[in-house]
């Protein structure tokens, strides 16, 4: 990713970049590395305008890390099984969530296509979960720094526990790791203690302080680090929305 005609701003105090000026379907293997540092320093970038197809899209997102096909989802991508595809007209995804973290292995970073937007409505916002971490008391981080949680689908048919806080393998800096979709129980305590410290978690996830709101454009892709953000739709359109995902691994 050369810097001629290049232009980068921030898109908010708390994560993201924008980035335009940026062809992802002839950028360079090399380029991955300067994705991947904007990923560490930013979590969320935002590469605008992109005249891309799905093998394109694919393509690059093999330059980030190892595509991992959706557990529940494969099926629907055709020759490209790697591609969650979500079209619908009605609202999908409005809640506070990581991608697949019911899974021992969740994805490390998520690239996210914008095909077609609604006329209105229809952003996306994310969380920056090492804030979220900040944001707790001295005494809440050690004591949620021992604890793991149980991540389970809404049907119950697939489950996992995770810490609640994940020290990041590249920068080392520490996030709560705690959603609203999959987090369900803390491991080791009642449901009534359980459900008393995820409450203070996600309020602590979701605060608006520490949020990025990103209104698309058709063409936009959204590239961020799934182990350390959460993300959410905003659910007021009625038009037709269609996006498509490719979820990648890092090679550790």
């Amino acid at each position: 990713m050369g810097s001629d005609g290049v232009e980068m701003c921030r898109l908010s105090g708390a994560l993201g970049v924008e980035v335009k000026g940026v062809d992802l379907g002839s950028t360079p293997i090399e380029a991955a590395a300067t994705v991947l540092d904007l990923l560490h320093r930013h979590l969320l970038v935002v590469v605008r305008s992109q005249d891309i197809d799905r093998a394109a899209h694919l393509a690059f997102a093999k330059k980030l890390g190892t595509p991992v096909v959706h557990p529940y989802h494969g099926d629907v991508g055709g020759d490209f099984p790697e591609l969650l595809i979500m079209r619908s007209v009605r609202p999908i995804a409005d809640f506070w969530h990581a991608d697949e973290t019911f899974m021992d292995q969740p994805p490390d970073i998520c690239v996210l296509r914008i095909v077609r937007r609604p006329p209105v409505g229809g952003d996306t916002v994310w969380a920056n979960q090492h804030l979220a971490y900040a944001r707790l008391s001295g005494e809440f981080r050690r004591m949620v720094a021992l604890l793991r949680c149980l991540h389970i689908t809404p049907d119950g048919d697939r489950q996992t526990e995770h810490p609640l806080v994940r020290r990041h393998p590249v920068t080392g800096k520490l996030a709560l790791y705690a959603n609203r979709q999959f987090t369900r129980q803390v491991v080791g305590l009642g449901s009534s203690e359980s459900q008393a410290v995820l409450d203070v978690l996600f309020q602590a996830a979701e605060h608006p302080d520490g949020q990025c709101r990103v209104a698309w454009e058709d063409g936009d892709v959204a590239i961020w680090d799934n182990r350390v953000t959460q993300h959410r739709v905003i659910g007021d359109y009625t038009a037709c929305r269609h996006v498509e995902r490719v979820a990648v691994r890092i090679q550790k």
